[in-house]
């Protein structure tokens, strides 16, 4: 499992161990698991700063808020070394409820689990490099942990011992979506000896009108609801600032990549006239290909979510995808139109 499941399921473990002590008291004692609810909030608190904000860790923070808070007295009476010999009923009716709940959110998490991958046994190598600045001024590394990290700069590409690298890839995810959200398909891609640039932004002037959503925390789930409330703002925004925002997105994350190597364009549901542009005022691009327009590709500027967020994927009508069919189906047929392509078109 992915790391972000596992400490989902372990914030709801702690819940559950808490809540279930009711049923386990045998003599007078002190109630040290009445500490775990408050440690349980700050946990979904913090994995909200860590993953940002989704379903899972909605779910995961309210519940644990509501058992802390009928938790309270007991960390009360901890904290003045009480000694305590029975529950009230209230309280242990309650807390059973409460077992029940978490339960369910258990098999809830883990049912809509991601499908998890092992770069190193693919033989692919993942560089993670958050960098400040904007996309006015550029981005770079900076030595101050206090400044703010804008800039996720992500390469994939083969392991020493992989295959010969072919041509150099640079992705742009959709809106909706992040980079790690592709990974079962930019991994293949990797593996098969393609190097991969891709980054996610979060600064300033890569701003909508709607501020939440270039917030770390935020943004994927702010792009998200709007898309899926087919809002007057989302459809506004697509109309007028859209292909602004990634030709933007591509001039900052190219001038990160050596000045030497051709790039393949390769984007999810970006506007037709982006790729115009690339393809004939950017030497440095030799083709551009659009993921959107492959037919096995089936939840288009989402992201291949059947593998990487089930429980999006359930909402728009599909299963969770264990065996990463569509990603690797993905990935083999941009292969063959990459290594079909000679010439500078757009596909």
């Amino acid at each position: 499992m992915k790391q972000q499941t596992i400490g989902e399921l372990t914030i709801l473990f702690i819940l559950l161990l808490s809540s279930a002590r009711v049923f386990f008291i045998r003599s007078e004692r002190k109630d040290p698991l009445s500490i775990a609810p408050l440690a349980a909030v700050v946990c979904a608190a913090l994995s909200i700063l860590a993953w940002g904000v989704w379903v899972q860790e909605i779910l995961i923070l309210a519940l644990s808020i509501w058992v802390f808070i009928w938790n309270f007295r007991a960390l009360l009476r901890l904290n003045e070394n009480l000694i305590i010999d029975h529950y009230s009923p209230l309280f242990i009716l309650i807390s059973s409820l409460n077992c029940l709940l978490l339960a369910v959110a258990i098999l809830f998490v883990f049912y809509f689990r991601p499908v998890s991958m092992n770069l190193g046994k693919l033989g692919v190598e993942k560089q993670l490099s958050r960098l400040c600045g904007n996309m006015a001024d550029g981005f770079m590394e900076s030595d101050d942990p206090l400044e703010k990290r804008t800039l996720d700069f992500i390469r994939y590409r083969a392991s020493a011992d992989g295959q010969a690298t072919k041509e150099t890839i640079l992705f742009l995810p959709a809106e909706c979506a992040t980079v790690d959200l592709y990974e079962p398909f930019l991994a293949k891609l990797a593996r098969d000896g393609y190097t991969i640039y891709s980054a996610d932004f979060y600064s300033s002037d890569a701003m909508p009108t709607d501020s939440l959503a270039y917030r770390r925390e935020t943004k994927r789930f702010t792009f998200v609801r709007e898309r899926m409330a087919n809002s007057d703002a989302y459809r506004d925004w697509c109309g007028e600032k859209k292909e602004k925002l990634f030709m933007d997105m591509f001039q900052c994350t190219a001038g990160l990549i050596s000045t030497d190597e051709k790039l393949v364009i390769v984007g999810d549901g970006l506007p037709k006239d982006l790729y115009v542009s690339l393809i004939w005022k950017d030497e440095r691009v030799a083709r551009c290909f659009d993921i959107a327009n492959i037919n096995d590709y089936k939840t288009p500027g989402w992201g291949p979510v059947e593998q990487t967020d089930p429980l999006l994927a359930s909402t728009l009508g599909f299963s969770r995808d264990g065996a990463l069919y569509t990603s690797n189906r993905m990935a083999s047929v941009l292969e063959q139109m990459i290594e079909a392509g000679g010439k500078r078109e757009e596909q």
